[in-house]
């Protein structure tokens, strides 16, 4: 099993996306096909933390499948072509941190990681076990 962050897509102000991520139980990524891509990484089990800048870790959850290869229609803003297809992933978001997001600054003290891209594996498995422990704690 390895870990990631997904970055939940924050492009409109006003809507928490990941929130109709928890619902739907996929994680999303949009625009050019490179953001569809990068899900081929993922594999059954793998750990996702979704992170919200200048939030912090709002859910995490594992992967049930893997990507499909697909594009589909925007699920959530069915208005923004702009930014293309969607591409989703099965996820099973078992812990909703959505009221009691895990703030950025208390993630920084479970060890080394980057949160730059659509999705960033936590290659220290040190630093993510404590992710993972932190977001049990926060667990309601």
């Amino acid at each position: 099993m390895k870990y990631y962050f997904i970055g939940d897509d924050k492009t409109y102000d006003n809507h928490l996306f990941h929130t109709a991520w928890i619902e739907d139980k996929y994680a999303y990524t949009s625009g050019d096909e490179k953001y569809g891509n990068c899900l081929k990484k993922l594999k059954k089990d793998d750990m996702l933390f979704c992170y919200v800048g200048k939030t912090g870790v709002v859910a995490s959850g594992k992967v049930m499948a893997e990507w499909d290869g697909l594009g589909h229609e925007d699920p959530i803003y069915k208005d923004r072509p702009e930014q293309g297809k969607v591409y989703k992933i099965k996820v099973n978001w078992d812990s909703d941190l959505t009221n009691y997001p895990i703030p950025h600054k208390k993630l920084t003290k479970c060890g080394p990681f980057s949160v730059r891209q659509t999705l960033q594996e936590i290659k220290n498995k040190k630093t993510a076990t404590k992710i993972l422990a932190l977001v049990e704690s926060y667990r309601r």
